[in-house]
């Protein structure tokens, strides 16, 4: 029977049970060691399992893009505005196209300041085209880093190149990454984390004969190794701060276990353990050094037996009881206090450099979060979903061949063969001792226990009670992060196993000692052929396995492409572009369906021709996020982090009970919101599809707008067609009312629209004659009148034109989707001279919601000094009040105002703090001294500012402090990073080979 040991351990061991001194040198150096030039192919583990790893992403190599998920609809829209904001040599600091104004910068998902965007956004040019195609170049090289750090850490744990490579295999083409890899920043972070967890080497650092330098280093020798530094401050850069969370807590729980091993040990042997990692490193060549450390340990007894002995000289009467309470404590409490300073100020605190490095993001970070509906923690039924549960374990942990995949989260799977190889490692480690596959068993262990989320009783506490963390996040499930690394490094730990028993096998004695050492032989390349096909078979069972054609990202709708002309002919004006506002649940049918599937339909999976069909209806209704790709601005858009903002979710209660937590108005909003709040955002367009509409009779009425008018109220249409000749008028409804059109020649005709129980059936009124209209309005009979459709109808020729039943909208492009244009939507910067003064939110939105408030005219300012501007007797007609906006971009807006009384400034953009403003006399020239201010939150979300009497120039400009401090702390983080470094550096004494064997897990084979 083959078994293994570590013979390091073992070594020591014995080492401290023994009271002999140490006579001999298990390691002895070598005599005249030799420069030896590298074996190519030692590399060859890592190119194979790279390439392996590529062909498990093969469509992705191939030009293939991910379309439909976050990488298309979220990852996209920011690097292509962020790439834009740099290409230009500008930061990308504010976002005015999504939520009526966003943070860009300090929204930490965009990864402005990750230095491995960088490069790939200057290489994509101003193409959308290779914006996407440098955005799946990310997705493979974090693929790739993966892999490869997984394998540089199973190197340093003492695996061999064949089992460090196929951890590293396992791990990039786990369930988990597979399913991650349309969530960019999760990806990048899940790239770096391995290295986190990467040991120091600290035995070959201590040994120095200078005592000075040798206590300098002895200070941070059991420091984290610099790269885990780096690895972390990476993974903060990367943006996703769930993943930094996840990575903490692992951490947290990996330096417990290793501490666990320390404090359990008797100061003896840790004196001895001492002793040998002196000998292993530059000391083990200086035989005088040596002999010193010998006697130094042989003569010194240890700390327990003086204090022992202390103890048993002390008489046993009453009087020496308080000394031995004093001996305990100091004994208790002087171990205790040495574990918390080695935590805290060895382990620990070189980690607080990572936060250091990646300041410049995470100072903008906190300030945003202040305003986030996230900054007191999320609600505890969304703390705690996407968790798995218990039952479900199965189809979490195993491959999707098998049974179909808990998408989106809860997807862990290495194969069954990863599965055993894992299990036998564990096995062997537990019972060989080996302390760092106990530990990797366990950080598994607590990834699957965290991951159950609401259905484990103390991470449900934990939501609860609002733990910081745990109360701010999602997905529980995305703690099976730690799962999958300990799974696949305890898989290349069982896989060392075998290759050890298979060379001891090959030179053990015995009958049929060829067949077995052959049949050992075969094993492990058996059992890495098995599992490569496992997880080759796993993958297509996957989403990415659809990848479509790249031009799901870049061809433009019609739709689209209307919006994109609006906003460019708003832009070559000066004048902010308008806004609009999609409601569309993408259910239509596309038009242009037949071509498509002719284009594509041999060359795509039916799953993969599906998801471009997705991705087109996406690109049509521009949702949630692509307005900053294409460059229109949109009232909402889509987060799930510290965006939108908290004003943003108190503002839409005013149409949605509870408001939109992630500001995805499109998928909450049932009906059109009332028209005042619609105009006070700025909405200039409105876009829905035609699943609602309807053909009855032969003619196609709009259903989109349906409004009740109670008893004696009436409703103007806001457009008619000049040149459109009907003899017939074509309803929808139910109740009873009365028409009255005006034609074109002024002749007016007021009509009977009698009681109506449904509105499945047109009721046509006849007009007497064909004419063109210039008006008309309903009016609501006793009982009231829901209208749901009208058409004009030309009974000679069956023509006929849906009308739009709106007072405020009229149609302006119809295709796959419709978008209505606002005919009386507010101009962004306008003056109101009604001003209420409010202390809180739900104030404002109580006085804003009374049916008499008027957006045009009033506007209510949260915690502010009555501020009602007084009305003169006569106030001045010769300059009428008005408010231009003279330049509008990302980072400034210049207005010019004039009022002929006090009143206040309304900018329909977001209020954030980083706005200021300066105030000058507009016909005082550029000379002239401006007056800095900081704008009122108006509204409950925009921006205002008080004006007086005159004609004024306010210019809004976005700084954001918080940058340069961050800048300059994390240049500070970098340098300390290196100073420490410097400090961790080896003896130049030290070989590369001793460096490695002082600080790796030494396997010996056994046969029995």
């Amino acid at each position: 029977m083959a078994s293994y040991e570590l013979r390091i351990t073992n070594y020591e061991w014995q080492m401290a049970n023994s009271e002999q001194p140490l006579t001999h040198n298990p390691y002895p150096p070598p005599h005249n060691p030799q420069p030896v030039s590298p074996n190519p192919l030692t590399y060859l583990p890592y190119l194979l399992m790279v390439l392996g790893v590529l062909f498990l992403y093969r469509r992705l190599v191939a030009g293939w893009g991910l379309a439909g998920g976050d990488l298309q609809t979220y990852f996209f829209p920011y690097w292509t505005a962020a790439a834009r904001a740099l290409q230009a040599g500008q930061l990308p600091l504010w976002n005015p196209y999504l939520f009526v104004g966003a943070p860009l910068l300090a929204n930490s998902q965009a990864g402005v300041f990750y230095p491995l965007n960088w490069p790939l956004w200057l290489l994509a040019g101003p193409s959308l085209e290779g914006m996407a195609r440098t955005l799946h170049w990310s997705v493979l090289l974090h693929l790739g880093l993966a892999a490869v750090n997984v394998a540089i850490l199973a190197r340093r744990l003492g695996l061999s190149p064949w089992s460090a490579a196929l951890g590293g295999l396992l791990y990039a083409g786990s369930g988990y990454l597979g399913v991650h890899v349309e969530h960019l920043n999760q990806l990048q972070g899940l790239a770096w984390l391995p290295l986190v967890f990467l040991p120091g080497n600290p035995e070959s650092r201590i040994a120095n004969q200078e005592s000075k330098i040798q206590n300098q280093k002895s200070k941070i020798g059991n420091g984290p190794a610099p790269v885990s530094v780096a690895a972390l401050a990476l993974i903060i850069l990367a943006g996703h701060t769930q993943m930094a969370f996840i990575a903490a807590v692992g951490l947290g729980a990996w330096i417990v276990g290793r501490e666990w091993r320390v404090s359990r040990q008797p100061p003896a042997i840790s004196r001895q353990r001492s002793a040998v990692s002196g000998q292993r490193s530059a000391v083990s060549r200086q035989p005088s050094a040596i002999s010193d450390q010998r006697s130094a340990v042989s003569r010194q007894p240890s700390a327990i037996s003086d204090q022992r002995s202390a103890v048993s000289d002390q008489p046993s009467t009453f009087s020496s009881f308080p000394r031995l309470l004093s001996t305990v404590y100091r004994l208790l409490f002087s171990r205790l206090l040495s574990t918390v300073y080695r935590l805290l100020f060895s382990r620990l605190l070189p980690f607080a450099l990572a936060g250091l490095i990646a300041a410049v993001q995470l100072l903008p970070t906190f300030e945003l979060a202040r305003f986030s509906p996230r900054s007191g923690g999320l609600p505890w039924r969304e703390a705690v979903s996407f968790s798995v549960r218990p039952w479900e374990l199965p189809r979490a942990l195993l491959p999707p061949y098998l049974w179909p995949p808990l998408l989106p989260e809860a997807v862990a799977y290495i194969g069954l063969t990863g599965m055993a190889l894992a299990t036998w490692g564990a096995w062997r480690a537990w019972r060989q001792r080996h302390h760092e596959g106990r530990i990797w068993f366990f950080m598994g262990a607590l990834g699957v226990f965290l991951a159950l989320g609401g259905y484990n009783p103390l991470y449900l506490a934990a939501a609860r009670l609002g733990v910081p963390g745990i109360a701010h996040f999602r997905a529980p499930a995305r703690f099976l992060a730690l799962y999958i690394l300990a799974t696949a490094l305890l898989a290349g730990m069982g896989f060392e196993s075998l290759l050890i028993t298979a060379e001891a096998y090959r030179k053990s004695e015995g009958k049929f000692r060829a067949l077995r050492a052959l049949a050992m032989q075969l094993i492990p390349p058996a059992l890495t052929v098995l599992v490569y096909a496992e997880l080759l078979w796993a993958a297509e069972q996957m989403p990415h396995a659809d990848a479509t054609a790249l031009r799901a990202y870049t061809d433009l709708r019609p739709a689209t492409a209307h919006l994109i002309a609006a906003a460019r002919a708003d832009a070559a004006t000066g004048q902010p572009p308008g806004r609009f506002l999609s409601l569309s649940p993408t259910l239509f049918e596309i038009g242009d369906k037949a071509e498509i599937e002719a284009v594509y339909g041999a060359r795509l999976s039916p799953d993969a021709l599906w998801s471009y069909e997705v991705a087109v209806k996406q690109r049509e209704v521009v949702a949630p996020n692509l307005p900053l790709a294409f460059a229109v601005p949109a009232v909402d858009g889509y987060d799930g982090g510290l965006l939108p903002l908290r004003h943003y979710v108190a503002f839409s209660r005013l149409f949605l009970p509870a408001g939109t937590l992630d500001g995805r108005l499109r998928e909450n909003l049932a009906t059109i919101p009332e028209g005042r709040w619609l105009s006070l955002l700025g909405v200039r367009f409105l876009m829905t599809d035609k699943t609602g509409d309807a053909w009855v009779a032969d003619v196609f009425y709009d259903r989109q707008f349906r409004p009740h008018l109670e008893t004696g109220e009436s409703l103007m249409l806001a457009w008619l067609p000049p040149d459109f000749a009907a003899d017939t008028l074509g309803w929808l409804y139910t109740g009873a009312g009365e028409v009255e059109v005006t034609t074109t020649s002024g002749a007016t005709l007021t009509l009977t629209l009698p009681a109506h129980t449904t509105d499945a059936e047109a009721y046509r009124l006849p007009l007497g004659m064909a004419t063109a209209l210039s008006r008309l309005s309903v009016r609501a009979a006793e009982g009231g009148l829901t209208l749901t459709g009208a058409s004009l109808i030309d009974a000679r020729s069956g023509a006929f034109y849906p009308l739009v039943l709106s007072e405020d909208f009229r149609l302006v492009h119809s295709g796959d989707v419709k978008i209505y244009e606002n005919l009386h939507v507010l101009p962004r910067a306008f003056l109101v001279h009604q001003v209420h003064c409010v202390a809180t939110d739900d104030d404002a939105l109580t006085l804003m919601r009374a049916p008499t408030f008027d957006p045009r005219m009033q506007a209510v300012v949260i915690g502010c000094d009555d501020l009602t501007p007084e009305r003169p007797e006569t106030p001045s007609k010769t300059a009428p009040d008005s408010a231009t906006v003279v330049r509008y971009t990302a980072n400034e807006i210049v207005i010019d105002v004039t009022a002929t009384m006090p009143g206040l400034l309304l900018l329909t953009d977001a209020w954030y703090p980083g706005w200021q403003v300066k105030v000058r006399p507009r016909d005082a020239g550029k000379a002239a001294s401006s007056v800095g201010q900081e704008s009122l939150r108006t509204d409950v979300l925009f921006r205002g500012v008080p004006v007086e009497p005159g004609m004024w120039r306010l210019t809004f400009t976005y700084r954001a402090p918080w940058v340069y401090v961050g800048t300059l702390l994390s240049l500070w983080g970098s340098i300390a990073l290196v100073r420490y470094t410097s400090y961790r550096l080896p003896l130049r004494d030290c070989s590369k080979k001793d460096i490695i064997k002082a600080s790796s897990f030494t396997i010996k084979p056994r046969i029995s």
